[in-house]
């Protein structure tokens, strides 16, 4: 009985990683739009690794900007949280 119930659960969570990997997932890597600091939504911002709702709302409050490296200045966001997230982000 135990091992047809941990069969079910082994196939039912194997089902559902396979499904991320489907033809409709996107990759990571294929994700290439940049996000506009001077435009992005909170839940946008939020989406950013190391970007939380309150650095969210400091990088709004603070707008505009003229270049991506002011969110260190302005907003107060750590280098390491800037590195991570530069590529990901534009001015316009």
């Amino acid at each position: 009985m135990h091992s047809i119930i941990r069969t079910v659960l082994v196939a039912g969570v194997l089902a559902l990683g396979a499904a991320s990997f489907g033809p409709f997932a996107t990759p990571v890597h294929s994700q290439s739009k940049q996000i506009n600091v001077n435009s992005a939504s909170q839940a946008q911002l939020e989406a950013l690794p190391g970007i939380g709702a309150a650095r969210a709302k400091v990088i709004i409050k603070h707008r505009p900007y003229k270049k991506t490296e002011e969110i260190m200045s302005k907003a107060g966001i750590p280098r390491p949280v800037y590195e991570a997230n530069k590529s990901k982000l534009t001015v316009k």
